[in-house]
């Protein structure tokens, strides 16, 4: 695998731009941080001008919203400690809509080898700085 983009930035409105740019349909967005860091409070905020009010699905494993013209699936990977949990979570069966998106929080729970090759793939990792501030990246793999 070749990194095809990373941006680095503590600017979280520049951040949130550099991710609505990037989707469309059959997008993947993998976000990786601590307990805390900010994973679902991004996906709020990338989705606030959307009017959609975004909540963690921690315990449901998934939510869906529309927004921006598409099915955004919010995804909470945490609970899910192997890939036999994964798959009979139904994980999987998500890729299945066209015109779809998912933002899948706890991405390492995953194999990237596994997630569809049509799919679009990004990640987003966001670390807690000393000070308290995020620092977020956003890459993606080709």
């Amino acid at each position: 695998m070749k990194e095809s983009l990373v941006l680095e930035t503590n600017e979280s409105e520049k951040f949130l731009e550099a991710i609505r740019q990037r989707i469309k349909s059959k997008t993947f967005f993998g976000l990786r941080g601590d307990m805390g860091a900010g994973k679902t409070t991004l996906i709020g905020h990338l989705l606030r001008d959307q009017n959609v009010d975004v909540s963690s699905p921690t315990f449901a494993l998934y939510n869906s919203y529309k927004a921006f013209g598409l099915s955004v699936i919010h995804v909470d990977l945490y609970r899910l400690e192997s890939a036999e949990d994964v798959d009979s979570a139904g994980f999987w069966d998500l890729f299945a809509d066209d015109q779809s998106i998912v933002l899948a929080e706890w991405v390492e729970r995953v194999s990237v080898d596994e997630l569809p090759l049509d799919w679009q793939k990004w990640f987003i990792q966001i670390n807690v700085l000393p000070d308290g501030k995020r620092k977020y990246s956003l890459f993606s793999f080709v």
